[in-house]
């Protein structure tokens, strides 16, 4: 995008010489060379002000109310734009070389070639204020400009350098941008606020960049060819245009990087550009911060040309790269432009509407026949409230038979019924069931016509049979409200599993209609097994014999081989009878139903089921382990649970003789809580004899039986060293037991002595005075005595007296209350005495008790 839009004529001046150019937002003021002074408007060049000086121009200022204007005779004159019948009010400044410029309240600050600084204010009745903010004698002022925002804030230059006047304060900062070696490119040529907090001081060939609170030059750099004025533009966006003799250009000001430039038609006199600030608040400090910034927008620069041509050269804006944009046919920027993505002019001010480069990109589209792409571009392009144009866009791509596309982000709802229904029959001539049956689910029944759609996917006619629309017609007939039976037998047919589950879930007179009929019941489990279980059996568990029809049930699926949904079914079904502690032979017949299934399909489970369910039959459990192959662990805790001499003996000959885990018979000996069958079956073999030895005792197994088991004459692998193990063992554990048990006693004489502490701890009171404050005639020293927090005393007779005669002499009081145990219970005194002081003690005003 160019950064700079070409010149274009704005006025052509038949007139004399032009001395002096301002700018004001959309007024432009000339000042001639005979003294007349006339204001414009850029947009009509219709006159507003016109008034004379009678004397040369030199410098003009106006902020669109009032119009400041200096004259080669010393003169100054001031004019309010409103008052069009009114005379400028003058005064003579009594100098040469005037520059001025106007404060934001209306006064004018003065300099001229005495460098003398003057601030000018029109006062009641047409007086006139002035103070002089500096007497000048270094050298004549050669630019001057108020602050935008701050009407206490002028900066002026010198032949010394730049001042800044603020809040009375006067500042100076020495700037050398004189070239010495051509003295007709010395001096300063403009004098602008950069931005709130700094400015821009320029000659012909140099600019400098100042920071007004620091006084400090912070960058500058050369400027080539000669310069005529500039745009600075820190508030927006850190540049400045800059305006040559025949040229302008668009700088980076920091690098000072050429971005962008274009030529004059005629060589430049003046420059000016569109002032534009927003004033929302006093920034703190001594200048403005950041609650006053400006206007976000493009300066217009206005150039005077010497053939009396005016021209005005602008940045490109949005509005300009959309258009653009448009041209070249690059639709995907212009609606991004349009959208305002990381635009510097929001969106309402451009010239076209997203909606409007999006009708345009889709015209561009279906005209050059792309019509999969415009179906694809319109959930991009199109916003979903905006029903008026995805109809109207719709209706041309069905049209089109290119709707297909765009289906998945079509609105649901508001759009004609028609396109919905010409969407759904398109697809059922295309022969996409799957994309029917997606959008029926989605879309709600009032969007389109039920029936409509109905007789259209049972015509054959056109396009042949498809396969996959029983599924779409049934959800048809349930949108047309036909009963639940049909509505379900044709789901079911279809094998339409959500929907089915669904209807099952709503209707528990579906599910007894499904229980009634052997087959559908098969069919609706094997659509989705673990939910039509869960739904089932949230359908049985209220009947009142449910452990018959689980059995039932139960029956039917193994007979159409569903094992695998019985078994998840019984034990859904035993789960809540155990979380519910129902009991009874019918539970128990269907927990052993469920260990008969466990066994057969997941055999690796058996164990986890015999030990969470305690409520089946041990023996049919055994019965069914012991013809399971493989499960032998079962078969050793089914036959601990079902007991007797007979079967611990032969629960231990399995764990010893075909697993040959010691260690798990001894444990299993150890819940028994009988050793000899252990012993005697470990007795004939020296070996285990010999782990039994080094294992059993650390079971709590008597050490001596074992070794009084040997059988004379036996060889005991390695005897001597497991004895001496077990006495190490031992020795171990008693050296451990008296370490606890001294830690014990210590830890318990410890809390002893603390709570003994404890209870001997007094409660130190301070007692205000030596004697019972209501009988007053008896030392405190005699009788049971009452203290309180607030350091008063009593005897706890003479208080259960006071009591007593408050509450209206009630002889409902405790029987302890002449004690003082009554002030205890409610929890008023501090410390209660039954005890009498011996009659040596100390009635001090201080008691410990």
């Amino acid at each position: 995008m160019d950064l700079l839009r070409p010149p274009e004529l704005l006025l052509n001046l038949e007139a004399p010489r032009i001395a002096a150019f301002c700018a004001a937002g959309d007024l432009l003021i000339f000042g001639f060379a005979d003294g007349r002074v006339i204001g414009l408007r850029s947009d009509t060049a219709r006159t507003l002000v016109d008034f004379s000086t009678y004397s040369r121009v030199t410098s003009l200022d106006s902020d669109g109310w009032c119009i400041a204007a200096a004259c080669a005779d010393g003169s100054v004159h001031f004019k309010v734009l409103e008052h069009v019948l009114t005379a400028p009010l003058r005064w003579s400044f009594a100098d040469t070389g005037i520059r001025l410029s106007l404060l934001p309240d209306h006064s004018v600050a003065s300099g001229g070639a005495s460098g003398r600084v003057v601030l000018t204010r029109q006062g009641f009745m047409a007086s006139l204020r002035s103070k002089e903010i500096f007497t000048g004698g270094l050298g004549a002022v050669s630019g001057i400009a108020a602050h935008p925002s701050r009407a206490d804030v002028v900066a002026w230059t010198d032949d010394m350098g730049l001042c800044v006047y603020a809040q009375g304060t006067l500042r100076r900062l020495a700037l050398a941008l004189i070239d010495d070696d051509d003295d007709d490119a010395g001096g300063v040529q403009q004098l602008s606020w950069y931005d709130l907090d700094s400015l821009v001081v320029a000659s012909r060939t140099q600019l400098c960049l100042v920071d007004a609170r620091s006084m400090r030059a912070m960058y500058s750099f050369a400027v080539e060819p000669a310069l005529l004025g500039l745009v600075p533009m820190g508030g927006r966006d850190g540049r400045m245009v800059v305006v040559h003799a025949e040229a302008v250009e668009l700088l980076d000001s920091k690098p000072g990087v050429t971005l962008a430039s274009c030529a004059l038609p005629a060589p430049a006199l003046f420059a000016a550009y569109e002032q534009r600030w927003m004033r929302t608040g006093s920034g703190a400090g001594e200048l403005p911060g950041s609650t006053v910034h400006f206007e976000t927008g493009l300066p217009i620069v206005y150039v005077v040309c010497g053939d009396g041509k005016v021209v005005f050269i602008r940045r490109s804006g949005m509005d300009d790269a959309l258009r653009d944009a448009v041209a070249a046919q690059d639709f995907p920027r212009a609606l991004k432009i349009a959208r305002g993505d990381g635009a510097l002019l929001p969106p309402s001010s451009l010239s076209l509407r997203p909606a409007e480069v999006a009708d345009m990109w889709l015209t561009h589209l279906i005209g050059e026949g792309r019509f999969v792409d415009a179906a694809a571009l319109l959930p991009e392009v199109l916003d979903a409230t905006d029903t008026g144009s995805w109809a109207r866009w719709a209706a041309v791509l069905l049209e089109k038979r290119a709707l297909a596309p765009v289906l998945a982000s079509l609105p649901v709802a508001g759009l004609p019924a028609a396109v919905y229904e010409t969407a759904l029959l398109q697809l059922r001539q295309q022969g996409d069931a799957h994309a029917i049956v997606a959008l029926l689910r989605k879309w709600p029944a009032t969007s389109f016509d039920a029936q409509r759609v109905l007789d259209g996917l049972n015509d054959e006619g056109d396009g042949g049979a498809v396969v996959g629309l029983d599924h779409a017609r049934a959800l048809c007939l349930a949108r047309l409200g036909r009963p639940a039976e049909d509505v379900f037998d044709a789901l079911l047919a279809a094998r339409a599993t959500a929907e089915v589950l669904d209807m099952l879930d709503a209707s528990p007179a579906l599910w007894r209609r499904v229980l009634g009929t052997p087959s559908q019941l098969a069919q609706v489990v094997r659509l989705d097994e673990a939910r039509a279980v869960q739904s089932l059996f949230d359908c049985v568990r209220d009947d009142a014999d449910i452990a018959k029809r689980a059995s039932e049930v139960c029956a039917e699926l193994q007979r159409f081989k569903l094992s695998s949904a019985a078994l998840r079914f019984l034990r859904r079904v035993a789960a809540a009878f155990r979380s519910e502690y129902v009991r009874g032979s019918a539970f128990e017949a269907l927990c052993d139903a469920e260990v008969e299934l466990c066994a057969a399909l997941e055999p690796a489970r058996l164990s986890e089921l015999l030990r969470d369910s305690k409520a089946y039959s041990p023996e049919r459990a055994l019965a069914v382990c012991e013809r399971t192959p493989g499960r032998v662990r079962e078969t050793v805790y089914v036959l601990g649970r079902v007991g007797g001499p007979g079967n611990v003996l032969r629960a231990l000959q399995l764990l010893v003789g075909e697993l040959g885990d010691l260690q798990g018979a001894l444990e299993f000996a150890a819940r028994e809580g009988d050793w000899e069958p252990l012993v005697a079956l470990c007795q004939a073999d020296a070996a285990r004899l010999g782990e039994l030895l080094e294992l059993g005792p650390r079971m709590g197994m008597d050490a001596g039986r074992i070794l009084r088991a040997v059988p004379a004459g036996t060889e005991v692998p390695r005897l001597k060293q497991r004895i001496e193990q077990l006495f190490e063992e031992l020795r171990a554990t008693e050296a451990a037991c008296a370490g606890c048990s001294k830690i014990f006693r210590a830890d318990t004489s410890s809390v002893v002595r603390s709570g003994h502490r404890m209870l001997r701890r007094g409660l130190k009171v301070r007692v205000r005075a030596g004697a019972c404050a209501l009988c007053v005639d008896r030392p405190l020293s005699d009788g049971a005595l009452v203290l309180f927090h607030d350091g008063s005393a009593y005897h706890a007779a003479c208080l259960a007296a006071q009591a007593q005669l408050l509450r209206g002499g009630d002889d409902d009081l405790p029987a302890d209350w002449a004690g003082g145990a009554g002030s205890l219970v409610r929890g008023h005194c501090v410390v209660y005495s039954r005890r009498k002081p011996s009659s040596a003690a100390s009635q001090s005003s201080s008691a410990s008790v």
